[in-house]
């Protein structure tokens, strides 16, 4: 089993007051598109707030990856997960344990590509029965993907 991850999560330590922004892990076995989602996230996110992003880069062959992927995603705290639905090995069982936990609002992005089943029809099947906060198709749009992401995180501001 190879797995890596391509950034280091940031350090914990006592903070003063002070704006805290998201930290997204995106979850995706394909590492360009990963690299895609991270170079959107950081660069337009950059404009007006300040994301904190951490990648995926291995190949996902068993639930045993993806339990691995559900403790660092739990370790690193992070404020929104972006997960490929159909492309992860336990996928069901990721965002079930994700749900558990009070946060973090999961978006979940797939090419899910279906002629019989519109991505209106999809995404209100994936909210239904897994809970999810939104869903994007791939290829997606950025600024689309940036509009999801701001709609599901409101800075916080904490005293740690």
């Amino acid at each position: 089993m190879h797995m890596t991850l391509t950034t280091e999560p940031a350090p914990k330590i006592a903070r003063k007051l002070e704006k805290i922004w998201p930290r997204i892990f995106v979850v995706e076995p394909n590492y360009s598109t990963a690299i895609t989602l991270k170079a959107v996230l950081e660069n337009e996110g950059k404009t007006w707030e300040q994301y904190d992003v951490m990648i995926t880069n291995g190949d996902f062959r068993s639930l045993e990856d993806t339990q691995h992927i559900r403790n660092q995603i739990v370790h690193w705290q992070a404020d929104i997960v972006i997960v490929e639905y159909l492309d992860i090995p336990g996928a069901d069982w990721l965002i079930e344990q994700l749900k558990k936990l009070p946060n973090p609002p999961i978006v979940i992005v797939t090419s899910h590509h279906s002629s019989s089943i519109g991505t209106k029809k999809f995404k209100t099947s994936l909210q239904r029965e897994f809970g999810i906060e939104d869903y994007v198709r791939k290829p997606f749009n950025p600024h689309i993907m940036m509009e999801i992401v701001n709609q599901h995180w409101l800075p916080k501001t904490v005293l740690a």
